[in-house]
């Protein structure tokens, strides 16, 4: 399962020697040595048509790859080039079992054919497959060298005059020749069309990027868009596989229905006249599938639903689907593949969610973030849930005023492919294979992008019920400019099985109209000097700058107190206080796992507070609860009339319009 190396294991990545790599002696690209066609995302499909056509397989043949299907990102956001390096280059991704499903049957097999994809033609090339030693990591002499003589946009298929057995322990570098200018982008990343991917050895360049020649690793870019063809193997007659499962959500009450996904392929020299799959939750059948899609020997995805059985207890449980019948018989040999889980939960109770955050990675030094802060403020305009935080880092330069070690720290936790990006509620986001991805699109498409892209994802995000409470008090000394921060709330009976017993919460300081320069590439490349930057990321108030342990009062109320003192240079009168509960960054956390539960701002000055106290006679009369109309307790505004009760003993009902 993909990591992400976070805090103070990430800065060990600037050593010149990748360890993580299978390949002995991988140097560490410079920083930004990729550069993108296309800087701006488009809204386009990013799934082009392939270019040809599959490639033709003869009996005996299996196609591998880091994915097996033709599609591309032709849209040139996934094209890149080494523009700042002009040269001749040799560009390759290693492959071996671990990273192949499959292809730890194709020993004795023998590699027939290679396809690798770009993003524009590079002429004649070499085609070259070189053996690895997977104990050593030591990279053999070429097994296989291959003269193409012309090239096109798209797949490119190459038949070995010579084909390469496959062996034990080993390990295939494919790679093909090219020659770099400061103008092309010929390199084709499958970043967006397998997001999930990248293996640490699928992108590599040959050629002398500043610490001499040899093989440099290109970190987060994806892997290339390379594939090749295994004629035999070790595969008996009959055999098919699964791949991984996937389900729409996770989350359900008892009476749910959950959607899943699947992929299912032929392995076996023969294609079965027909298969059985069974779906079961936690180890009983619940529905029976025959033969639901025809087999090949590529996967291909298997979509459904399944009402969940009655009676589940609140928790965690497992779906699964395994195969059990090969053409009427079960199978008993290469059956490590046969079966595919996921886990889903049940809960019974959740709350309103208050806010959601909104975590913007730029920099003044960035020419199209102020693109992302234009679509940002557009979207605020359209719905009043949604913390923007501007994290400044240094990620393109050190000379932005606003960057915090802090700031440089959540940077490194959460990398990008590119700036300006954005963590929406720190979720997974699967179609990106990232929590913190590109948001970098022209502002012909804010619209667009803001009904079809930032809601539908918030809507995704949310379907993590919330399970406690935010609110905050700020209290705010002019004297001392020491500021009093509490956090309190209540929780739902179960929040320590979703959210866990080493939940975690968070304080962060922001500041609005900054006056600085900014970067701009829109309409043309210039510099503002007196741009205006909002919700700008001053402190991080919590101690750990991942969140701090939840101060528990009793079982489902919390407390948490934070004091700061204010930056003279920073101005009271335009910040706010941000909280929010989370899963916990810890030093290798699983990217599905820091997503924020719940989130809450107040001002730090004009009184404001997250639970909305009024002020009657003198004296401080605060809200206690809130209910809808039907007497459902609620803990936030929600559209229609609300029913309050005041600390004093008094209830007052409220319309909320929107």
């Amino acid at each position: 399962m993909k990591k992400t190396l976070l805090c103070l294991f990430a800065l060990l990545l600037s050593a010149t020697v990748v360890d993580a790599q299978k390949v002995a002696g991988v140097l560490n690209a410079p920083s930004n040595v990729l550069n993108k066609k296309e800087a701006l995302r488009s809204i386009q499909p990013m799934k082009a048509p392939s270019v040809p056509n599959r490639i033709a397989l003869d009996e005996g043949e299996r196609l591998f790859g880091f994915y097996n299907t033709d599609e591309l990102d032709l849209s040139g956001y996934s094209s890149l080039g080494l523009t700042g390096y002009p040269g001749s280059y040799s560009a390759g991704a290693l492959f071996y079992s671990d990273v192949v499903s499959g292809f730890s049957n194709a020993v004795s097999g023998q590699i027939t054919k290679v396809r690798f994809a770009v993003a524009e033609s590079i002429g004649s090339t070499t085609v070259r497959i070189f053996p690895v030693d997977l104990n050593s990591g030591q990279i053999g002499e070429a097994a296989a060298e291959e003269a193409v003589a012309s090239t096109q946009k798209g797949w490119n298929d190459v038949v070995l005059t010579t084909p390469v057995t496959v062996e034990e322990n080993t390990g295939y570098l494919i790679s093909y020749d090219y020659t770099q200018t400061s103008r092309n982008y010929p390199l084709l990343s499958d970043m967006n069309v397998n997001p999930n991917g990248e293996t640490g050895d699928g992108f590599m360049i040959y050629g002398n990027l500043g610490q001499g020649t040899g093989w440099y690793g290109m970190s987060d870019a994806g892997n290339l868009c390379i594939q090749f063809v295994v004629k035999g193997g070790n595969y008996i007659d009959n055999d098919v596989a699964l791949t991984k499962m996937s389900l729409a959500k996770q989350y359900f009450k008892a009476d749910g229905e959950l959607e899943y996904s699947f992929g299912v392929m032929n392995m076996g020299d023969d294609v079965p006249a027909s298969y059985t799959l069974e779906l079961s939750v936690d180890g009983n059948v619940v529905e029976t599938l025959e033969s639901p899609i025809a087999l090949t020997n590529t996967a291909q995805s298997v979509t459904g639903k399944l009402a969940l059985p009655s009676g589940l207890s609140v928790g965690e449980h497992k779906v699964a689907v395994e195969v059990t019948k090969i053409n009427g018989e079960t199978p008993t040999e290469n059956v490590a593949d046969d079966k595919a889980e996921t886990s889903f939960y049940v809960y019974s109770e959740s709350l309103p969610r208050q806010m959601n955050l909104i975590e913007e990675y730029t920099s003044t030094l960035c020419g199209y973030c102020p693109l992302a802060h234009q679509l940002f403020e557009k979207w605020t305009k359209t719905r009043n849930d949604l913390i923007i935080v501007a994290n400044h880092n240094s990620g393109m330069g050190k000379s932005d005023p606003m960057i915090t070690t802090e700031s440089d720290m959540l940077a490194m936790a959460f990398p990008t492919s590119g700036m300006p990006s954005a963590a929406f509620n720190r979720f997974y986001n699967a179609d990106e294979g990232a929590v913190n991805f590109p948001v970098g699109y022209d502002s012909s498409y804010h619209e667009m992008v803001i009904d079809q892209t930032l809601n539908p994802f918030i809507e995704q995000t949310n379907s993590i019920p919330t399970f406690a409470a935010v609110d905050l008090k700020a209290d705010y000394n002019e004297n001392t400019r020491q500021l009093n921060i509490n956090v309190s709330g209540e929780a739902v009976a179960d929040f320590k099985t979703f959210v866990g017993e080493d939940a975690v919460l968070t304080v962060y300081l922001l500041e609005d109209s900054i006056i600085a320069s900014q970067s701009s590439y829109v309409p043309y490349s210039h510099t503002e000097k007196d741009y205006v930057h909002n919700h700008v990321l001053r402190d991080v108030v919590s101690k750990n700058v991942f969140g701090d342990a939840i101060n528990w009062t009793d079982d489902t109320h919390y407390s948490n107190d934070f004091t700061v003192t204010l930056d003279g240079s920073w101005n009271v009168k335009n910040m706010n206080v941000v909280a929010f509960i989370s899963r916990p960054v810890k030093e290798e956390s699983d990217v599905t796992d820091m997503w924020v539960n719940n989130a809450n701002i107040t001002r730090v000055l004009s009184g404001e507070t997250g639970i909305n106290g009024v002020v009657n006679g003198g004296e401080d009369v605060k809200e206690v609860a809130r209910y809808s109309i039907d007497g459902t307790r609620i803990y936030a505004p929600v559209k229609g009339i609300n029913i309050i009760k005041m600390s004093d003993g008094t209830t007052k009902k409220v319309m909320i319009a929107e």
